[in-house]
């Protein structure tokens, strides 16, 4: 297969060259950081990199990595074609490593891992570490940063990566400025940023380019023990974040999550959003983000210990557990915010161990666990509970209840019950067993776990669905259904 050096004399035909060259794929040899131009039976990853960039082709390049511990050395001035620190891609570059368990690629603290430009760098199997904590181009991105274009990761772990600065850190882990970060199978753990407004611990996506939001889609992944630490730094697990995009008029452009079976847990801001922190724009939306079936829980911050929230959101069959702060154990929102079939429990706060409100709520089918407070505005869309207590502003649906003992709500520890991530189960006994509402739940016809609504929990011969995240059946009550039961059902929202 013939070569195209990329030189003066070829650029005028670069894209008639590129439709005529297909991708090639490359195979590393060895775990050694070399840089002598080609891959050939003698390939690093760095080689492997810097000779795909020089065949011109609009297809995408497959690295294939074996196992190994691949360890970048090659320390030198800073510059955007792989020569030295981190890996640049700028061409469609697909990795396929042998499984993240035996195949790692350590930046050694050197720079960071990765850094795109324009391009989508797709990773299979691998683990990315070692990122940081001093990077060039800026203090973001400790182990990958997408500048502009795309990432994929699918069974990554990302880990130990972190950035310093002074100010506006961004992203330990990720920083996604381009147009798309999308995450599965993956876990995030372990990173941080530190500086005066850092953001985003594990994960960082910025507003992105005028007319186009940066966007996080992470399915089926876990976010844990991420940290943003240093003065109202924020998104200990996960930050989204604006832009002002510079024009006539100026434009807000606001990043975008989407995040589905997904658990969020021990994550940690000084500020605020422990799990999550999604910023407010100064004026006007762009995007509503949406969290489906995810567990947030054991977070900490000073304000939202589970999620922050300035903008709209929309969260689904989602649990909220033991998470920590000084106003919103769970949330705090100065947003619109939407909890369907929401399970808020075991959060504690000085004000508002369920919710601090300062935007406006609406809430269908969700159970209450704790006490809210603050100025905000709440709409009930019914078949609530709240547990104890009547603080949370459900008082416009005669289905809710409010003011339940918890002997009467009777929700069960924090577990494995099946499905993808842990929930609350519910006792037999409990209220909110057949008796949300049902038009609200049509919208949602599975629990958390993917479980099919509605069951009758009751055994009065009606089904009916359940308040909260998990839906009761009383057939397996005894436990019997503790398998994979989010194969019940292949519905995906």
């Amino acid at each position: 297969m013939r070569r195209f050096r990329a030189s003066a004399w070829v650029m005028m035909f670069m894209f008639l060259s590129a439709a005529a060259v297909q991708a090639e794929t490359f195979e590393v040899t060895k775990e050694a950081d070399t840089a002598d131009n080609f891959c050939n039976a003698d390939c690093s990853l760095r080689e492997a990199i810097i000779d795909a960039h020089e065949i011109l082709t609009l297809d995408t390049h497959e690295i294939t990595l074996p196992a190994g511990n691949y360890l970048l050395t090659r320390e030198g001035p800073e510059n955007d074609i792989s020569l030295y620190n981190d890996l640049d891609v700028a061409v469609d570059i697909r990795i396929v490593g042998a499984g993240a368990a035996i195949t790692t690629i350590d930046a050694q603290s050197i720079d960071r891992v990765f850094d795109v430009h324009g391009a989508t760098l797709t990773i299979v199997g691998a683990t990315i570490t070692g990122g940081g904590p001093f990077v060039t181009g800026g203090p973001s991105g400790g182990g990958i940063r997408v500048a502009s274009g795309s990432l994929y990761l699918t069974r990554c772990v990302v880990t130990g990566n972190r950035v310093d600065g002074s100010l506006g850190a961004l992203g330990g882990g990720i920083l996604g400025g381009g147009d798309l970060v999308s995450i599965s199978d993956s876990t995030i753990t372990n990173n941080s940023v530190t500086s005066n407004y850092a953001r985003g611990g594990g994960i960082f996506i910025s507003g992105g380019a005028p007319g186009i939001s940066s966007e996080l889609i992470i399915l089926d992944s876990v976010v844990s023990n991420n940290t943003a630490n240093g003065l109202n730094s924020s998104g200990g697990g996960i930050g989204i974040g604006t832009e002002i995009v510079i024009g006539n008029p100026l434009s807000i452009v606001d990043g975008k999550l989407t995040m589905v079976r997904c658990t969020v847990n021990g994550n940690h801001a000084a500020g605020g959003g422990g799990g999550v922190f999604l910023h407010a724009p100064s004026s006007g939306y762009s995007t509503v983000d949406e969290v489906f079936e995810t567990t947030i829980s054991g977070n900490s911050a000073d304000g939202g210990g589970g999620v922050f929230n300035g903008k709209p959101i929309e969260l689904t069959n989602t649990t909220l557990s033991g998470n920590t702060a000084t106003n919103g154990g769970a949330v705090f929102t100065g947003g619109d915010m939407t909890i369907i079939h929401g399970t808020l429990s075991d959060n504690t706060a000085t004000n508002g161990p369920a919710i601090y409100n300062v935007g406006v709520l609406t809430s269908g089918n969700s159970i209450f666990d704790g006490a809210c407070t603050g100025a905000g505005v709440t709409t009930s869309l019914g078949g609530n509970l709240e547990s104890p207590g009547m603080s949370c502003g459900l008082v416009g649906a005669t289905s809710d209840r409010i003011n339940v003992s918890s002997g009467d709500l009777a929700l069960l520890p924090l577990a494995d019950n099946g499905g993808k991530t842990l929930t609350h189960a519910l006792s037999a006994s409990s209220l909110a067993i057949d008796d949300a509402v049902n038009s609200t739940c049509v919208a949602s016809p599975w629990d958390q776990r993917g479980v099919p609504r509605p069951i009758d929990g009751n055994n009065d011969g009606f089904s009916e669905c359940d308040k909260g995240a998990f839906e009761f059946d009383s057939i397996f009550a005894d436990g019997f259904e503790s398998g994979d039961t989010g194969k019940w059902s292949g519905a995906v929202p």
